[in-house]
């Protein structure tokens, strides 16, 4: 076994916590949605919209800087 120092032991420590405390999220996440079919569809919806309209803002802004009229000119 590998004398670790302290402080890599504490980051070690956090990161598995952190670890085991996603895991557990998920969970409750899942178990919602199979007892509570019609609501866990409405928040799928709710997060598959967000998702759709970050992504169409992050293209809309992409395709705006393409089309800058200023792109290259030193004022």
């Amino acid at each position: 076994m590998k004398n670790y120092p302290m402080k890599k032991t504490g980051i070690i420590a956090i990161i598995c916590g952190l670890a085991i405390w996603a895991l557990y999220l998920v969970y409750i996440f899942w178990s919602f949605l199979f007892s509570h079919p019609f609501l866990g569809l409405a928040s799928v919806a709710i997060i598959g919209g967000l998702v759709i309209l970050i992504l169409d803002i992050y293209k809309e802004k992409e395709k705006d800087k393409e089309n800058e009229p200023f792109r290259g000119i030193e004022k």
